[in-house]
């Protein structure tokens, strides 16, 4: 887990985890790479053995999309979507949020 990250709830057992993780991306970031991350470390999980992103969500549009708003001249947008089970929300404004319900931790 970086500085950036948040929890509200974080269980480190291979339990069922519940909360919620709030992961901050930087001008340098990547959008489409914060999701992967904050997943990763929301379920313990090492961010290669997290599922493809594109398999739910297309990363080159999602960090167009972002980072498009991102200069704060335009409004911020959200985008929302279930990844490998998980309820994602990711916000122009920079941050990632990871909706995390009785999800199973590896």
């Amino acid at each position: 887990m970086t500085k950036k990250d948040t929890p509200s709830e974080r269980n480190d057992s291979a339990a069922p985890s519940t909360g919620r993780i709030r992961h901050e991306w930087g001008d340098s970031d990547r959008p489409s790479t914060a999701v992967i991350e904050a997943v990763a470390a929301a379920t313990n999980r090492d961010p290669t053995a997290t599922s493809p992103l594109y398999d739910y969500v297309d990363p080159d549009a999602l960090d167009r999309l972002m980072q498009s708003r991102r200069d704060g001249t335009t409004d911020a947008v959200s985008v929302s979507f279930m990844y490998d089970g998980i309820a994602v929300q990711v916000d122009s404004r920079g941050w990632v949020e990871v909706q995390l319900d009785g999800v199973t931790s590896e």
